[in-house]
């Protein structure tokens, strides 16, 4: 427990002091010694250095943080001419008197005793605001909390030659604390975290060079930096001599990757040669290396080329996230700057979202909307974070398009985006395309210890196991076991090993990953780990699960009307939207996440560890095993496949990867069978009589998936067409009307085939082609661009399909 002092009352500076005398003992002497010398090493060979102090009196903590501050600046002042001001970054919760009283302690010393400085203080809530800047000094107030996003965020806005200083509590009580993460993983069944990611960080912290760790409770050093005497690492940024581009810009690069980058957009983006139809430059890079900013300085240039025989420029850029590409639009404005180009700026809750020039502008729009403009030129960044299909869009829809992404951490370049988009790029001969990868940081050395000890805690470089032939021919010859993991064991120096190659899967399979989720893979009491290994002690696949459900009466009868309850996605949205108790009541598993080695897909491991999942659940007493994902043909057919019934469907799609998201259920018991195929009857239903409206955009040949599901509607949902009805379809099938006269009796028939599960009398185009007019009610161009055909032969077939609608429906009939 961290100490407290009476009353709320900030102690003074010369309180402060007098406790610092407590912690002034041989360890101390040596601790500052070392340190001191360390800055002189650090700053030459623009390394980091990290400083744990460690203690559960706040006091002593802030003392010795600020006066390993105030050394700092002092040495940092007298080397670095070039940096007037000492930028300190100091993060904290807002909401603890403590960690409140150690600002405005470090506030007091640094305003009596520093010169040359800038303090920041800044509560973790908006620390993603601060990507894209640079600091010399880092202070991490980890003392009630420590979330894994928060790590991977912030060290890495400090610069070579820069101070981090984590405050934590005593390691035996932090590891054992109930942090703000901690208990945002916890559920009603399980209001118990694990203890387990803060002891791996510890031991990480332990194992990796550049950093010490100083207990201030007893003033012993627990840990030297170990750094030895370094090779000055300066490297000169040569720009090129003959330039299109004005000179000033390459200046604002700061490595020679950047200036690379610089010429090829200078090189190739003017005019593309007449033999290609688009352009394309991809770039990949570690995380910190300055691949935005080269894009936004480049993007600069090509603007005012492209001026000079265009009317008018107009450049979209678009990520995940708006705040990913604030570093491009940050550098675009310097750039306008330096060219002394006039422009405005369109802030959105302080992020730019348009920089506006009299004749050209760079504009910010989220993925799914970015693909419908008239552009000049796209920029993607963090490409991997958005789906493939969107990714394909961006390609293809305009000639000139930059991609650049992430090769290491949770923003990685996964597997959809290495194999699925990058091979079918490289595979178009219409395709200029241009690959670079960066390798430089622009803040530190390229053998930083810290961004070592980040990329290890992290496993922002975790990557699968290495397949040889032997390991094939045990996957041909079945020869591999499912397996229960303990996350105890996974987060231990002997299982260390085994995490790292399936979180490697992990990566590389979903398009999305955070520090976050290796934190609630440790730590969240409800999740458990199966994973598939050969018989080599490979792992080949992986699944988290999740156990949700077993809700309490009080809390359903809440959910139903608009509650909300911590880890139960299932239970909550069935709930809500299926109005069965049973949904809240059963109990099950969610499979957060299931992922197999990227060079073994397709070869029945993934519906193996689904099979094995299931028969666990099974064996625990469980009601059922469901998922959710965003819904896609590939994705949708894995989970049919094995069984899975999709009972929900989101009524919009999700702004980033522009899926729409679906959950799917396979019941346990026959109880629980009868429940499910009564709920997808009213999904069923509810789905087809949404496609005109809601579901207008919905993916036809998706649909017909889904639709496929369904049985005879055994509920009191008859249609029938009246005699009139079936004498207009006859003329319309002979060609003597046309559809707009008998729309209304093909919709009726095509409701009728669906529920009364005859659609898989259809082949898959006349199924789409039903759907994507008859229920979508599109025009009849979107129709043919759906079926790759013309307006004509669209038309013409949808009078035999509707003839063999009749046919099924009413088989004792003559048409």
């Amino acid at each position: 427990m961290v100490m407290s002092y009476e009353g709320s009352k900030l102690p003074k500076l010369s309180y402060v002091k007098d406790r610092l005398r407590e912690v002034v003992t041989a360890d101390y002497s040596k601790f500052i010694k070392e340190f001191t010398s360390t800055l002189k090493h650090i700053i030459r060979c623009r390394y980091r250095v990290l400083v744990v102090l460690s203690g559960n009196d706040y006091v002593k903590l802030v003392g010795i943080a600020s006066q390993l501050i105030l050394k700092y600046i002092k040495y940092f002042s007298k080397v670095r001419k070039d940096i007037s001001k000492v930028s300190i970054l100091h993060t904290y919760h807002d909401e603890f008197e403590d960690s409140e009283n150690i600002v405005r302690i470090m506030g007091r010393v640094l305003r009596k005793f520093a010169s040359n400085y800038r303090y920041t203080p800044l509560v973790y809530e908006v620390s993603e605001k601060v990507l894209g800047t640079t600091h010399q000094v880092l202070v991490m107030d980890l003392i009630h909390d420590l979330k894994p996003n928060d790590l991977g965020r912030l060290l890495g806005v400090v610069e070579g030659g820069g101070l981090i200083i984590l405050l934590t509590p005593e390691f035996n009580d932090w590891i054992n604390s109930k942090t703000l993460f901690r208990c945002s993983l916890v559920v009603p069944r399980h209001p118990e975290p694990r203890y387990i990611f803060i002891r791996w960080v510890v031991r990480k912290l332990y194992e990796h060079n550049g950093i010490y760790i100083f207990d201030v409770d007893h003033g012993k050093l627990l840990k030297t930096s170990e750094l030895s005497k370094c090779v000055e690492d300066v490297k000169e940024v040569v720009t090129p001599e003959h330039t299109i581009f004005p000179q000033s810009l390459y200046k604002l690069a700061l490595t020679q990757d950047q200036v690379e980058v610089i010429k090829l957009i200078e090189d190739n983006f003017i005019s593309i040669p007449s033999k290609y139809r688009r352009l394309t430059l991809i770039i990949t890079a570690d995380r910190g290396r300055g691949k935005s900013c080269a894009v936004g300085i480049g993007i600069v240039g090509l603007i005012t080329e492209l001026l000079k025989f265009k009317n008018r420029v107009r450049v979209g850029v678009t990520a995940h996230d708006i705040l990913s590409v604030q570093s491009l639009m940050k550098l675009a404005m310097r750039s306008l700057d330096v060219l002394g180009v006039k422009y405005r700026v369109i802030s959105r809750e302080g992020n730019v979202i348009e920089i506006k020039g009299d004749r050209f502008s760079i504009e910010y729009w989220q993925p799914t909307d970015i693909i419908k403009l008239g552009l000049d030129v796209l920029v993607v960044d963090e490409a991997a974070g958005i789906p493939v299909p969107l990714l394909h869009k961006m390609w293809l829809n305009f000639r000139r398009t930059i991609f650049a992404t992430t090769i290491h951490g949770y923003e990685g370049a996964g597997r959809g985006f290495s194999v699925r988009f990058l091979k079918r790029v490289r595979e178009d001969s219409t395709t200029k395309l241009i690959e670079y990868e960066m390798n430089e940081p622009i803040r530190y050395a390229l053998n930083d210890p810290i961004e070592a000890f980040q990329f290890d805690t992290l496993l922002l470089d975790a990557e699968p196991d290495q397949l040889d032939e032997q390991d094939f021919k045990y996957v041909d010859g079945g020869e591999y076991e499912y397996l229960k993991v303990d996350p105890e064991y996974l987060f231990s120096s002997e299982g260390e090993k085994m995490l790292k190659s399936l979180f490697g899967i992990y990566v590389l399979a979903h398009y999305r990953n955070e520090p976050d989720d290796l934190g609630m893979l440790a730590d969240a009491p409800h999740h458990y780990i199966r994973i598939v290994r050969l018989r080599s002690g490979k792992i080949v696949a992986a699944a988290q699960l999740a156990e949700e459900g077993g809700i309490p009466d009080e809390y359903i009868d809440e959910l139903l009307y608009g509650g909300k309850i911590a880890g139960n996605i299932i239970p909550d949205r069935l709930l809500k939207h299926l109005r069965r108790r049973e949904f809240g009541k059963g109990l099950g598993w969610r499979v957060v996440r299931i992922a197999v080695h990227p060079q073994l897909q397709g070869r029945g491991i993934g519906s193996f560890l689904i099979k094995e999942i299931i028969e666990e659940a099974r064996e625990r007493g469980y009601d059922w095993v469901g998922s959710g994902f965003g819904i896609n043909k590939e994705l949708l057919n894995f989970w049919l496949k094995n069984g899975f019934k999709v009972l929900h469907l989101s009524p919009d799609r999700n702004p980033v990867s522009g899926e729409y998201t679906s959950l799917v259920i396979y019941p346990l018991s026959s109880k629980w069978v009868e429940l499910v195929n009564q709920c997808l009857e009213e999904f069923i239903v509810k789905f087809v009589e949404s496609l005109h409206d809601v579901y207008r955009d919905f993916e036809p040949d998706v649909a017909y998936l889904l639709l496929r599901q369904a049985s005879i509607i055994t509920r009191n949902y008859s249609l029938s067409l009246t005699q009139t009805q079936l004498e207009r379809l006859k003329m319309y099938v002979r060609g003597v009307m046309t559809y707009e006269t008998v729309c209304d009796a093909v919709v009726m028939a095509t409701k009728k085939l669906i529920y009364e599960g005859k659609l898989n009398y259809l082949d898959e185009s006349e199924a789409v082609l039903l759907i994507s007019k008859v229920l979508q009610g599109l025009p009849w161009q979107s129709v043919a661009e759906v079926l790759r055909s013309s307006k004509l032969k669209v038309a013409e077939t949808l009078r035999g399909v509707i003839s063999k609608v009749i046919e099924v429906l009413y088989s004792s009939r003559t048409v």
